[in-house]
């Protein structure tokens, strides 16, 4: 027996976004950690796009 957890696809892929977004924010900050400026803006541009998504995807949508 298992304990998997199943929820609907909407759930998952919202799920799934929002970690997107969280590891993308993580790795721009690792990289102005690291002073590597060029490749903390160009990781921050896909951070920004990870959290549009991720907030679009919270969004309640009227049916």
């Amino acid at each position: 027996m298992t304990d998997d957890i199943f929820l609907p696809d909407s759930v998952g892929d919202r799920l799934c976004d929002q970690q997107q977004a969280i590891e993308a924010c993580e790795h721009a900050l690792d990289a102005l950690d690291g002073g590597d400026l060029s490749r903390a803006h160009a990781l921050l541009d896909k951070a920004r796009a990870a959290v549009e998504r991720a907030q679009h995807d919270a969004t309640p949508t009227q049916e």
